[in-house]
């Protein structure tokens, strides 16, 4: 008895955990489609281009330098390391993560910021949209100490000033 008793509150406790995230996941989907309609209404945005995939881009400015280049095997790893200043947002206007310098190869980031980033030349800075399927997804992630960083079914946007680009 003891040990039905005992999984029963387990899986209430999983069951409780995913309906909490269920209202912010539809507040999510809702928010980044809201979001389409206000692409480019803030005077300095000179271009929008919304990618098949669902990730929005807003593109202050476009640089002329090098494209970085996805990689062509994701199992050799082999794509263009890019250098950035970037800040990221949720859809709440909570800031997750900030970098006034970071390095870091094309294939070892999200799916969305690998899509933005392959079409962005460098000295550009864009603000990107992504859905949470192309971010950290129904798992979101968590930081250090096991607190979600960025909940599960976030949308993020992200303020990309592209420093550098390294092809291979």
């Amino acid at each position: 008895m003891k040990k039905i008793l005992f999984l029963f509150l387990v899986l209430l406790a999983f069951a409780s955990c995913d309906e909490r995230f269920m209202s912010w996941k539809e507040y999510n989907e809702e928010w980044i489609v809201a979001q389409k309609d206000k692409l480019g209404l803030d005077t300095n945005v000179i271009e929008v281009e919304i990618l098949p995939s669902g990730v929005l881009i807003e593109k202050y400015h476009t640089g002329f330098g090098a494209i970085p280049k996805p990689s062509v095997d994701p199992y050799l790893e082999v794509s263009s390391a890019v250098k950035v200043k970037y800040t990221g947002w949720l859809v709440d206007g909570t800031c997750f993560d900030y970098s006034e310098s970071s390095s870091f190869y094309l294939s070892g980031v999200i799916e969305g910021w690998q899509e933005a980033l392959a079409k962005m030349p460098q000295g550009s800075y864009w603000r990107i949209y992504i859905p949470y399927e192309k971010a950290y997804g129904e798992e979101g992630s968590k930081g250090a100490y096991g607190n979600f960083s960025v909940p599960p079914y976030s949308t993020l946007i992200f303020d990309i000033d592209l420093i550098d680009v390294m092809n291979y």
